[in-house]
């Protein structure tokens, strides 16, 4: 078994889908809908961004496994899991937003034999999307501009007061700035 990078399966979900989205708003999204942890609520959440959806129960086999085409989501012992790839031997998929590579048998122990699968079409899109990706440009243009200015004042300070000559009072700027910065990012988040 091999793991691999965290990621949210339904943001996940949403970019193998190709759907337009912005990361704030389906995190947020996902992460406060008081059912994601079930089918309804899964299946709730595609149909508001328009996404065409079906949940179903197979046997839990091979065979019905290479009957689908991933991205999927799987029902599994843990919760719902997103396969993202799968062939012969193994099953690429995302367990507890982990992505993780098994070996097919591994899988079929622990999967439920519940699919459900989703298919995007031209109307597929995040609620607001424009608005959305507006507030996310700007607040990533704001944090650009707050890191520039804190790095041209400690380029200026250094560089024209010879201010590099006292390393306690560039610590205390420098950290200053950090603290700043981390501030600003805590009430951007808190705000979203």
């Amino acid at each position: 078994m091999t793991v691999m990078k965290k990621q949210n399966i339904f943001t996940l979900f949403l970019s193998l889908l190709k759907v337009k989205h912005t990361s704030n708003y389906s995190n947020k999204y996902f992460d406060e809908h008081p059912n994601k942890n079930n089918l309804l609520g899964i299946s709730q959440m595609l149909s508001n961004y328009k996404i065409e959806n079906i949940a179903f129960k197979v046997d839990p086999t091979k065979d019905s496994l290479k009957e689908i085409e991933p991205p999927f989501l799987v029902h599994v012992k843990d919760g719902f899991s997103l396969v993202t790839g799968l062939n012969n031997e193994q099953i690429e998929l995302y367990i507890k937003e982990e992505k993780i590579l098994l070996p097919i048998d591994n899988f079929i122990r622990m999967w439920s034999g519940v699919i459900l699968v989703g298919e995007a079409n031209e109307k597929s899109i995040e609620p607001e999307y424009t608005k959305n990706k507006k507030q996310e440009l700007i607040g990533t243009f704001i944090k650009s501009c707050l890191s520039l200015s804190i790095l041209i004042i400690i380029i200026k300070l250094v560089t024209i007061s010879k201010f590099y000559n006292d390393w306690g009072l560039l610590t205390a700027t420098l950290l200053n700035g950090i603290g700043i910065y981390m501030l600003f990012t805590s009430f951007e988040t808190t705000e979203n």
